[in-house]
């Protein structure tokens, strides 16, 4: 299928061979190694394309991209199986010699239903924690390698992608040529380097946690 967005289509093609096993590992440790987490790995990637060839790609990130709908299948899948576990509930009927078996199922279901939530509810918390880490990370990224008014700029576009650069420039109070030849940079930089970056950025951050313990007790 030929669209207008072959070009990005292409770059997100290259970034699924190069990163497809780290991708797959990230997919087998969200889906908590559920039988049919490479069915549902692919599904994910198909989805991603196919969405990308209809309407581009407006972020800065695949990975990110890839992840974040990763985790959100891994969430529709769970609410799929919880919901197959109370249909097959109330498909059971309630016969009086077996009443205690029946209390018994109930129960099961209840903490099986509780454990669930609770699992939904801590990847939810986890991933709003991902995307404020990685947000305020890309942040230090860019006023670290340019101006203060080029890093202005990318941060209102960077929190609301579709935002115009008119827009943009309103907020800013520069001209709308200067906030996209600000923009345009600033994305392939972190494209191609922000990962780099990261993970040299945590190498360096030096452990607090062990100073805390040596510290004499008063």
């Amino acid at each position: 299928m030929t669209t207008g967005f072959t070009s990005v289509v292409f770059e997100f093609d290259k970034f699924l061979t190069l990163n497809y096993k780290n991708l797959l590992k990230d997919a087998v440790s969200i889906f908590k190694h559920h039988e049919h987490v490479q069915d549902y790995f692919h599904d994910v990637l198909t989805y991603t394309r196919q969405r990308i060839e209809r309407s581009g790609f407006t972020g800065t990130d695949f990975y990110k991209y890839v992840w974040a709908s990763l985790n959100g299948k891994a969430l529709t899948v769970k609410r799929i199986e919880k919901q197959k576990r109370v249909d097959f509930h109330h498909s059971i009927p309630l016969v009086a010699e077996d009443e205690n078996d029946y209390i018994k199922h109930i129960v099961l279901e209840l903490e099986a239903a509780l454990q669930l939530d609770q699992e939904i509810n801590d990847d939810n918390v986890q991933y709003h924690e991902d995307l404020q880490y990685h947000t305020k990370m890309v942040f230090q990224f860019v006023d670290s390698r340019y101006s203060p008014a080029q890093a202005s700029v990318f941060k209102e576009y960077f929190l609301e992608p579709k935002c115009t650069y008119k827009k943009i420039a309103k907020r800013t109070g520069l001209s709308i040529t200067y906030c996209q030849q600000a923009i345009t940079p600033i994305r392939k930089d972190l494209k191609q380097n922000y990962v780099k970056w990261l993970k040299r950025t945590q190498k360096a951050k030096p452990k607090r946690n062990k100073l805390k313990k040596n510290k004499p007790k008063v």
